[in-house]
């Protein structure tokens, strides 16, 4: 693998750490009203959004639950994969 292929993979890794984080984190009212979860929230809501967008145009956007991160974290791990594979 490419010194640039390792690059953009751990950069992916670092983004998907970052969702389960913001998932997780989600949970907590009282950690929710932190500077840590709204930097968190800052750093991916832009990969956040277009989903959420594509999903609204769905019947999934009547869910009681947001499922945009479980989307883009599988986005992350098939980039993942397939930058494994070269």
């Amino acid at each position: 693998m490419s010194i640039w292929a390792k690059v953009i993979y751990y950069f992916l890794e670092v983004i998907s750490y970052m969702l389960i984080a913001r998932m997780l984190l989600s949970w907590f009212p009282q950690i929710r009203a932190s500077r840590f979860y709204e930097i968190l929230v800052q750093l991916t809501e832009p990969l956040l959004s277009p989903v959420r967008k594509l999903l609204s145009r769905t019947r999934m956007a009547t869910m009681p639950f947001d499922i945009s991160v479980i989307v883009v974290y599988l986005i992350i791990m098939i980039l993942q994969m397939v930058i494994v594979q070269f």
